[in-house]
């Protein structure tokens, strides 16, 4: 159950098909939205991923650029570069001035075109 200015969400609820976020006003969504961001990293922190990586792809988020880079960096840490540069690219989609994950998308590529020649057989 999280509690956000007044407004008591049940976890299992919001999982569910019946939550409908637009039941409740602009002021209320976003600040649903930062709660559920920061339950996010609380979860990263513990090293909860996979259960903030849930958290994170609510349809309540998907708009958001600041959800975008946290889950691209989740996804960076576990090494799914993948997944990671999607995320990444979606939050620059969402706002072209994060340069952050610019960064983090330039060094993905890095990663996956690295290669080393005396690595392979002649």
């Amino acid at each position: 159950m999280w509690k956000c200015e007044n407004v008591e969400i049940d976890t299992a609820f919001v999982r569910s098909d019946h939550f409908h976020i637009s039941t409740f006003s602009n002021f209320h969504i976003k600040m649903f939205m930062k709660e559920l961001i920061f339950k996010a990293r609380q979860l990263r922190d513990e090293g909860d991923f996979q259960e903030a990586l849930t958290l994170l792809d609510q349809p309540s988020l998907k708009g958001d650029g600041e959800a975008a880079f946290l889950a691209g960096e989740i996804h960076y840490n576990n090494q799914n570069w993948g997944a990671a540069l999607n995320s990444f690219r979606h939050c620059m989609q969402i706002d072209p001035s994060q340069t952050a994950a610019q960064t983090y998308v330039d060094l993905i590529l890095n990663i996956l075109g690295f290669f080393h020649t005396d690595q392979f057989n002649p």
